[in-house]
């Protein structure tokens, strides 16, 4: 049983699970900030043989694949959802980290208005089901207001 475990194991991660990336074009966002268009191999029988991404990059750390990125007029900080669960951040530049929202439904976030002299963020949010709402962010502890 253990053997068949182990073999199952090598069998999925040669199906691709680990694929390497292989970088094209690079964007400089400002502050640091690098967008970079990359393609993926899919393993044969994928319904797409090439799947084509872009990551946002902070001072060489990737943050992964990102919707909705904007930064801050200042570049202390940016916003942006991540497609794994549709969850909210906040990026902090000089501490090089980032938050998560406590929010109770899918945001993509839309049309920021930064507050930065009252560390406030207004932005636009559109939920999965196309409805739209604003959202006020506290920048100085990130919660939703």
């Amino acid at each position: 049983m253990k053997y068949v475990f182990c073999f199952l194991l090598i069998i999925s991660f040669s199906n691709g699970i680990s694929q390497e990336r292989e970088y094209g074009r690079s964007f400089d966002l400002g502050y640091g900030f690098v967008e970079k268009h990359y393609s993926v191999k899919n393993p044969p029988g994928h319904w797409e043989a090439i799947a084509n991404y872009t990551a946002i990059f902070f001072n060489g750390r990737d943050l992964g694949n990102l919707s909705g990125f904007k930064i801050s007029p200042s570049g202390r900080h940016a916003i942006y959802g991540k497609d794994e669960g549709g969850k909210l951040y906040i990026f902090y530049t000089k501490q090089q980290k980032e938050k998560s929202l406590s929010l109770k439904e899918y945001c993509y976030p839309n049309n920021p208005r930064w507050n930065e002299t009252q560390m406030k963020l207004l932005i636009g949010c559109l939920k999965s089901n196309d409805e739209y709402y604003d959202l006020t962010i506290n920048l100085t502890k990130p919660a939703v207001i």
